[in-house]
């Protein structure tokens, strides 16, 4: 899981909701998430609203079997890789940029409470000097690979 106390209890509680969902959490940390330079309350954000999308696609498609989300964490230069992948969900090119802005959303329901996760989770990772990108395709399902700088400490 993660050395970070706060991350590795919300690693435990989204592991324990997967499993509820009959979705398999998978968390292979290379590096503790605490080494991107980012306050751990924007870090919980990111993670957890990462977490939830992956979770309610694949809560959607229970037709599915070994439905799965990895997360996986890397040092890649002086940059700390976040992968969030499930293996199901395929969003279209053309959403892919769409799904980032304010107010989009591709899930059923009130629309006026949607649209809004991606979106500051977007904010946050640039404001803190990293990326987003979507890799996603009917081999692979969906994959959120996000990029921020390695903390000096």
């Amino acid at each position: 899981m993660d050395e970070d106390p706060i991350i590795y209890s919300l690693l435990v509680s989204k592991s324990a909701e997967a499993r509820s969902l009959d979705v398999d959490l998978m968390v292979d940390l290379n590096v503790s998430l605490r080494k991107a330079n980012l306050p751990s309350h924007k870090l919980i954000r990111i993670i957890s609203n990462l977490i939830d999308n992956a979770l309610d696609e694949l809560a959607n498609n229970q037709s599915l079997e070994n439905n799965r989300i990895k997360i996986n964490s890397d040092v890649v230069g002086e940059q700390i890789k976040i992968v969030v992948h499930n293996n199901y969900s395929v969003i279209p090119k053309g959403l892919q940029k769409q799904i980032f802005k304010l107010g989009f959303s591709t899930k059923h329901g009130n629309k006026e409470d949607r649209g809004f996760g991606l979106y500051i989770t977007q904010k946050i990772i640039k404001r803190y000097g990293g990326s987003i990108e979507i890799l996603s395709n009917s081999k692979v399902g969906t994959k959120l690979i996000i990029k921020l700088p390695k903390s000096s400490e």
